[in-house]
């Protein structure tokens, strides 16, 4: 016997383009993207923090200049 998958990406109906475009523009005004935060360190903009929550290990190897390490199993 085959089981019927139905697809999770389709259980959610495309939005109107309205309703899309006000959704992205509203969750941007809350969130930022490391694409924001590599513009202002490029242009010296240092007034927020960066929290790298990775393994110390991890963090050790490579993070960003600046970065606080608290990993989260801490």
């Amino acid at each position: 016997m085959k089981l019927q998958y139905k697809s999770q990406v389709n259980a959610v109906p495309a939005q109107a383009d309205d309703d899309a475009l006000r959704f992205f523009r509203d969750k941007l005004r809350c969130e930022t993207d490391p694409a924001d935060v590599y513009t202002d360190m490029q242009n010296g903009v240092a007034d927020f923090v960066i929290l790298d929550v990775r393994s110390e290990d991890h963090y050790n190897a490579k993070h960003v200049k600046g970065a606080i390490s608290m990993p989260k199993s801490r």
